[in-house]
C-alpha cells in the first residue's frame, strides 16, 4: 500500500489508532505536570533566597537601631544621636591633615519634615571654616569621605590664600 522510502528499514504501523490516540493524549499530560513541577521547584528555591536575604537586612537593621550612637567600623548609616560625635570625628580627621578647623555651622538639620514611625533617611550640612595648605585640604577631604565608612559627603570646597571653607552633607537615621 504504501512506499517504503527508507530501504532496510520497516516500519509498523499499528492496527489500533485508539492505542495511538491515548498515548498521544497522555504526552501533553505528562509534559505540562514536568514543567509545572519544575517551576514550582524553582520558584521555592528564589522564595528560599529571598526569605534568607531579608532575614540578612533585618537584622543588619536590627543592629543599627539598637547600637545606641555607639559608631561601629561597619559600613552603615549612623544615628542622629550620633552627628556630634561625627562633626569631632571630621575635626579630628582634619587635624590630622594639618588642617585647623577655625568655626563650624550647622546649616540645616533633619530638614525633611517628614513624621514617620519608622527611622527615615536625613541628612545635616555643616560648613567648616578651616586653615592649612591646599594639599593638606585636599587629602582631608577625601579622607572625609573615606571615614570610617561612614555617610559624610563633601558637598563644596571654596579656597582661599589662607585655608577656606567646605560644606559636609552627613547622613543619618532619623527616628
Amino acid at each position: 500500500m504504501h512506499k517504503n522510502f527508507l530501504p532496510g528499514i520497516h516500519l509498523k504501523w499499528p492496527e489500533n489508532w485508539q492505542q495511538i490516540q491515548a498515548k498521544i493524549s497522555f504526552v501533553p499530560i505528562v509534559i505540562f505536570l514536568s514543567c509545572f513541577a519544575a517551576g514550582l521547584l524553582c520558584y521555592l528555591f528564589f522564595l528560599q533566597i529571598q526569605i534568607h536575604s531579608l532575614q540578612l537586612e533585618e537584622k543588619h537593621w536590627t543592629a543599627l537601631l539598637t547600637s545606641d550612637g555607639k559608631l561601629g567600623t561597619e559600613s552603615e548609616i549612623p544615628a542622629t544621636v550620633q552627628l556630634p560625635s561625627i562633626i569631632d570625628l571630621c575635626q579630628s580627621s582634619l587635624a590630622r591633615n594639618s588642617i585647623e578647623v577655625t568655626s563650624f555651622n550647622v546649616e540645616s538639620f533633619a530638614e525633611r519634615g517628614e513624621a514617620a514611625s519608622i527611622p527615615n533617611l536625613d541628612y545635616a550640612s555643616i560648613r567648616m571654616h578651616f586653615q592649612g595648605k591646599w594639599q593638606d585640604a585636599e587629602a582631608g577631604m577625601n579622607e572625609l569621605e573615606h571615614l570610617n565608612n561612614l555617610a559624610i559627603h563633601v558637598q563644596e570646597v571654596t579656597l582661599t590664600p589662607a585655608g577656606g571653607e567646605t560644606l559636609l552633607r552627613i547622613y543619618f537615621l532619623n527616628s
